[in-house]
């Protein structure tokens, strides 16, 4: 004798089916990264800086503006590695590596945050404005715009300058993030440069 299962339960036990197959393809955990100051990778140092030097801020594109890491092709794509993200804002990050990069430069202590301008005067103010930044084809590249204004506001210096550094498809995400710390210890040492340069003798 054929059992009759009424519509209703066999589309509960459809469901319930359904879900068991669903809870046993487990989506992947992400994987969190984080930018690191360059201090321990041969930054050159130069001459103690006194003054009071106020990193920020950091204006990124809309693109990078995002949690998930970005890589950019020449045939005008973007990919979003899903699993793949930063650990916090990508514009804190660089001005936090930024800025230690130059206190470890100048052996200061008086590199700060852009936040801190609202506690303490600064005598130089770096801005910078970040537009691409990530693996592009065979490469990890940083391109910026950074500028430095003094105490009374006026511009000291203005550079639009690319940074490159080559990197193999083969190589993984942390790879990756290590060159982009590289990138900006390159950007950080150059800005270093344009503040000493920028200074008046003696």
């Amino acid at each position: 004798m054929t059992a009759f299962i009424p519509v209703k339960s066999m589309a509960l036990l459809t469901c319930l089916i359904i879900g068991s197959l669903a809870g046993c393809s487990s989506t992947p955990d992400p994987n969190f990264f984080i930018l690191q100051a360059t201090q321990n990778h041969g930054v050159q140092s130069l001459a103690k800086q006194d003054d009071v030097i106020i990193v920020g801020p950091v204006i990124l594109p809309e693109h990078l503006s995002r949690r998930e890491m970005i890589s950019r092709s020449e045939d005008y794509r973007v990919s979003v590695a899903e699993f793949d993200r930063w650990a916090e804002p990508l514009d804190s990050s660089i001005a936090l590596v930024v800025s230690d990069n130059l206190s470890t430069i100048f052996g200061s202590e008086q590199v700060l945050d852009y936040y801190a301008r609202l506690a303490v005067p600064a005598d130089y103010t770096v801005r910078i404005r970040v537009l691409e930044f990530g693996r592009l084809e065979g490469s990890v590249q940083l391109l910026a715009v950074w500028s430095i204004h003094n105490q009374s506001g006026d511009k000291i210096a203005l550079r639009k300058i690319r940074y490159a550094q080559a990197f193999a498809a083969s190589e993984d995400k942390i790879k990756q993030v290590e060159a982009m710390s590289t990138l900006l210890g390159q950007m950080s040492l150059d800005i270093a440069k344009a503040i000493s340069s920028a200074k008046p003798a003696g």
